[in-house]
This record gives C-alpha cells, sequence and structure tokens, in this order.
C-alpha cells in the first residue's frame, strides 16, 4: 500500500501547502482512538471466529496498554477466568524481581546492555499474573483461564502490532496453569493453546 493511500498517515505536518514535511518523507503518524480500537477489535474479532468473551479480555488489554508509559511498546494484557476478567497489566519500564525471575528464559535482549537497569523492566503479563491477589490465585481454575495480550501500533495499518508473549512470559504463564493466550497480531488476532509445560 503505497503511504498517500494509507489512511492512518495524516498530511505533512506544516501550516502551508507549498512546505515540506518534516524531515525527510516524514509524516506525522495519526493515533486511532479508544472507540475506533474497539471497532476494530470486534469487526477483527468477527472475521476470526472469537466469542463475545475474547473481545472482552482484548478490550481489557486494550484499555492497559493505553496505559501504558513505556513510549516505543505498549502492551496491556489481561486473564479471564469463567467469563470474568481476574485481572489486568501493562508493561511498564520499572524493574521487577517476578520479571527477572523469568528473564532466564529469554533468548536475546532487544534493550542495551549499557542501560542494564532495564532488562527486567516488567511485561504486560507477568504485570497483569502479579497483580491477582493470592487467594483468588489459588482458587482460579488455570487451565480454563485464558491471557490476552494487545499491542498499541499506530503506525501501522490497523494500529495494532504483534505481541506474541516472549519466552519469559510463555514460561511464566504456562507455570500458572493457563492453557489459552490470544494476542494482537499486526494483521489481527492469534491463538495459541500451551500443551504442556515450558516452551
Amino acid at each position: 500500500m503505497r503511504e498517500a493511500e494509507n489512511p492512518h498517515y495524516d498530511e505533512p505536518v506544516g501550516e502551508g501547502g507549498d512546505e515540506e514535511p518534516m524531515g525527510k518523507g516524514r509524516r506525522q503518524v495519526r493515533v486511532m482512538s479508544r472507540a475506533e480500537y474497539e471497532e476494530s477489535i470486534r469487526r477483527l474479532a468477527r472475521c476470526d471466529g472469537f466469542t463475545t468473551r475474547d473481545v472482552t479480555g482484548l478490550l481489557a488489554a486494550l484499555d492497559e496498554a493505553l496505559l501504558s508509559e513505556v513510549p516505543f511498546a505498549k502492551v496491556g494484557c489481561s486473564v479471564m477466568c469463567q467469563g470474568a476478567v481476574v485481572s489486568v497489566g501493562r508493561n511498564s519500564l520499572k524493574t521487577d524481581p517476578l520479571q527477572r525471575k523469568w528473564n532466564k528464559y529469554r533468548t536475546f535482549d532487544y534493550l542495551t546492555p549499557s542501560d542494564p537497569s532495564n532488562m527486567d523492566s516488567i511485561h504486560a503479563e507477568i504485570a497483569a499474573l502479579k497483580a491477582i491477589p493470592y487467594p483468588v490465585d489459588r482458587q482460579l481454575k488455570w487451565r480454563h483461564a485464558r491471557i490476552y495480550v494487545f499491542r498499541l501500533a499506530p503506525g501501522l495499518p490497523l494500529g495494532q502490532g504483534m505481541s506474541r508473549p516472549c519466552p519469559a512470559c510463555w514460561n511464566a504463564i504456562a507455570d500458572k496453569g493457563a492453557r489459552q493466550v490470544v494476542y494482537s497480531t499486526r494483521e489481527g488476532f492469534a491463538k495459541e493453546q500451551l500443551l504442556r509445560h515450558g516452551i
């Protein structure tokens, strides 16, 4: 798709029609509203055969992603069980010991080694798992739980990006006993089922 046909790009930044865009070929990225994201999620979910519960879980994850303070990757997560949202979480630049524990399963570091404080910044999935109160966690039927992850990506055509959990988050989810994960992709959504503990 040519840039001019992409509805997710605004006109060049500047007041006059003769002015050049900011930088070489740069255009201001249009950020979708919450209502536009919701409409997009509902439309894509219908096409992919998702249930009303799936839409509820994805919308809860979207709301958390909108609250994320991470500028380069706004990710939200929700945990649903028996039709109810049990917990939500979003990624943060703050470090967390639980994330550090599960990072032993990560095989790559996309953050700079010169800034080790961000290596253990909490992911949305870990934040959602951590937010579940202990009594609820103990009574939850994890095999029936479903994890939803949503990533905002304003520059992409659907406004969403790949949010497949990293190996650290997959192992944390599997350790709880959850078996189903739904996450956003550039083209829509994907469902994965965990068949065994460990990835």
